[in-house]
């Protein structure tokens, strides 16, 4: 597979060609096309700033029948089928049937070919992973979109293995085709394998769209008003302050401003946008904002974490999570960011240590998880807030994926004083 990427010069000076379809002879086409060529750079601006992500996707809908496949078999066999299993698996008859709603937050997928009967429906874009039962293999799986591709990504919780499906759209030919990429990743060894199908559209869903629970989204407000001046120019004195030492930590990460000044809001405190209609406010997230510096109270620290003293300055917002550790002399020991419910990001650590890492929220609970494949661990972070946004609450599980023997430390840190 390869990949390239174009940035965006500027409109196109080729005449515009005559289009096929007769319903685009309409009175307004005139202005409707002057309206198309004036959005396009502003289209463009909004795909790649993520604010106007709904533009980069397609209807996926439809029952699509499979045609061919590469290295199917390797993939099944990966998961642990027998020699027969994969040859069914790779050769039989394949339908999809897959029904999004109209606003695409919500998809329905039915598979269908010898022993596979699969329905479920999943919300798109939900950072909390569902459980589900696939014949009696026990998973879990949410979906999301990454541009144009609608990913699906299950983890198979007993065999240590996860799934990365991947789907697009693809109508460079006569015959619409339904692209699926599937890649095996064994989290013991960190082994992959990769397949691709290929499937023709078949016509329309005839199943009824699903309904999307809007609940489970994150909801991303406007930015707040700039960081005033006088931060920046406190920035140059000799002791840094934690308001001081927070707008450092901004101002050396490349995010965007809006961005930025929405991830700098008190611990604890949501944050409001103003409707450009009615003028009122709405939350920015129903999730715990861990927004601030946190200081570890080492009289309620366990374990190992009882040693050493750390300074944690986090940002976040409703779908970005910052992380900044550093011991007692300041010295940085990780600059971590990801998107909240998205995909895992691989970061190189000491000792050239690879983990994979992601985050995610369970219920109130912020989780951070980091999987050392190689080494066949994973370390699990979990943060509540407690005493009313003034005290964090973090809890650590290591754990052997070979074993499943775990350990586990549990700290508390102090919101620092600080203006916001």
């Amino acid at each position: 597979t390869a990949h390239s990427w174009f940035a965006y010069q500027g409109p196109s000076t080729a005449e515009r060609p005559a289009s096929l379809n007769p319903a685009d002879e309409i009175e307004d086409a005139p202005e409707a096309t002057a309206a198309g060529d004036s959005a396009a750079p502003a289209a463009i601006e909004e795909i790649v700033t993520g604010a106007g992500a709904a533009a980069t996707r397609k209807d996926l809908s439809g029952v699509w029948n499979r045609t061919k496949s590469v290295n199917f078999e390797a993939v099944i066999g990966a998961t642990g089928a027998g020699f027969m299993q994969r040859k069914i698996a790779a050769s039989m008859a394949l339908c999809h049937t897959i029904t999004l709603d109209k606003n695409m937050q919500a998809i329905r997928l039915q598979e269908k070919g010898g022993p596979i009967n699969i329905d479920f429906s999943l919300t798109i874009g939900n950072p909390n992973a569902v459980p589900y039962d696939n014949n009696g293999k026990k998973l879990t799986h949410r979906a999301y979109w990454e541009g144009e591709a609608l990913v699906m990504h299950r983890v198979v919780l007993e065999g240590n293995y996860e799934l990365i499906n991947r789907r697009t759209l693809d109508e460079s030919t006569d015959v619409k085709q339904l692209v699926c990429s599937i890649k095996f990743h064994d989290l013991r060894s960190g082994n992959e394998v990769e397949a691709t199908s290929w499937f023709s559209y078949a016509g329309p869903s005839p199943t009824p769209q699903p309904v999307p629970d809007l609940s489970v989204l994150p909801k991303v407000a406007e930015a707040p008003a700039p960081v005033p001046e006088k931060v920046e120019q406190d920035l140059d004195d000799d002791e840094d302050t934690d308001e001081v030492a927070v707008a450092k930590m901004r101002m050396s990460v490349a995010i965007p401003s809006s961005a930025a000044a929405r991830l700098f809001q008190p611990a604890g405190v949501a944050t409001f946008s103003h409707s450009p209609v009615g003028g009122a406010a709405s939350p920015l997230d129903r999730m715990p904002n861990l927004t601030g510096v946190w200081h570890r109270d080492m009289g309620q620290a366990q374990g190992l974490a009882a040693k050493f003293h750390l300074t944690h300055t986090i940002k976040q917002d409703a779908t970005t999570f910052m992380l900044r550790e550093q011991d007692n002399g300041g010295r940085v020991l990780e600059d971590l960011t990801l998107v909240i419910g998205g995909p895992a990001i691989e970061k190189l650590y000491p000792q050239q240590r690879r983990l994979k890492c992601s985050c995610y929220w369970e219920g109130a609970t912020l989780v951070v998880q980091q999987v050392n494949t190689a080494e066949s661990f994973e370390l699990v972070m979990r943060r509540n807030l407690e005493e009313h946004g003034q005290q964090l609450r973090l809890t650590v599980i290591h754990r052997s994926l070979t074993t499943g023997e775990e350990s586990e430390s549990m700290s508390i840190f102090n919101l620092a004083a600080k203006k916001m």
